[in-house]
C-alpha cells in the first residue's frame, strides 16, 4: 500500500527535525564564538563543547536517515535490524533513556521491508516520548510465518502519553490540528497504515506499550 503524505505533514517533520538539531548546531557556534572572544583562554572548554555537539548531532542525523529518509540498503531492498540497533543505540547514548534491544534481538539474517525499519524505528522514538526524559525503551522482534511482530515497551514510573498523542498515534487527529510535537507519532501510524498494518497501545503500572505486526515477511 502506497503511503501518502500531505504537505503539511512533510512541513511538521521538517520543524521537529529541525528543532532536534538546532541544538548542537548552536551549541558548536557558541564554542566558536567562545574561541573568537577569549581566544585560548576558552580553547579547551569551547574545544570540548564542539566535540560533544558534533557527536551529539552526528548520532541524531544517523538515525534519523534511517527513521525519517532513504538510509539503508542503497539497493532499495531490505535494512538490516543490527544496523538499525546500531543507529538507536548510538541515539540514546547519552544515557538517560536506556535501550534494552538485545544484540541476539536484531540478527543479522533477518531483514525488514525499508518501511518496516523506519516503523520499528519511529515506534522506538514514541517510547522515548512516552518515558519524558529517563527510563527504559525495550525492544523485542517476534518473526514467524506470517510476518514480523515488533513490540516495544517504555518502562518508567510515568510511563505513557498524552491523549492527544494517542489520538495522532491511531490516526484520529485531523491534519489541520497537528503541531510539531504530535506529527511523528502520526507520521508513525502513516507508516503502520502503509504496511497494512497498526500500532497497538496498552498501559499498566509502570510501563508503556507499543506492538506493530508486519505481515508477509519474517
Amino acid at each position: 500500500m502506497e503511503m501518502k503524505v500531505e504537505p503539511k505533514v512533510m512541513e511538521l517533520m521538517c520543524s521537529r527535525l529541525c528543532h532536534d538539531l538546532i541544538g548542537p548546531v548552536t551549541a558548536i557556534n557558541n564554542g566558536i564564538e567562545l574561541i573568537t572572544e577569549f581566544g585560548d583562554e576558552m580553547r579547551g572548554e569551547a574545544m570540548s563543547l564542539m566535540a560533544d555537539s558534533a557527536r551529539e548531532g552526528s548520532r541524531r542525523l544517523q538515525f534519523y536517515r534511517v527513521a525519517f529518509g532513504y538510509g539503508g540498503d542503497a539497493s532499495g531492498g531490505g535494512v538490516g535490524l543490527g544496523d538499525a540497533r546500531a543507529r538507536a543505540l548510538d541515539l540514546l547514548a547519552d544515557g538517560r533513556i536506556t535501550l534494552d534491544w538485545p544484540e541476539s534481538g536484531a540478527p543479522s539474517d533477518l531483514e525488514l521491508p525499508r518501511a518496516g525499519v523506519k516503523l520499528l524505528l519511529n515506534l522506538i522514538l514514541v517510547g522515548v516520548e512516552a518515558l519524558a526524559g529517563s527510563g527504559t525503551v525495550s525492544v523485542r522482534l517476534n518473526a514467524g510465518s506470517g510476518g514480523v511482530t515488533s513490540a516495544v515497551t517504555a518502562r518508567s514510573d510515568k510511563a505513557g502519553l498524552s491523549d492527544e498523542l494517542l489520538s495522532a498515534l491511531s490516526g484520529d487527529l485531523p491534519v489541520e490540528d497537528l503541531t510539531p510535537r504530535t506529527v511523528q507519532p502520526y507520521y508513525t501510524y502513516l507508516l503502520a497504515a502503509g504496511l497494512g498494518s497498526k500500532v497497538q497501545t496498552s498501559t499498566e503500572p509502570g510501563e508503556f506499550g507499543l506492538l506493530c505486526r508486519v505481515q508477509g515477511v519474517g
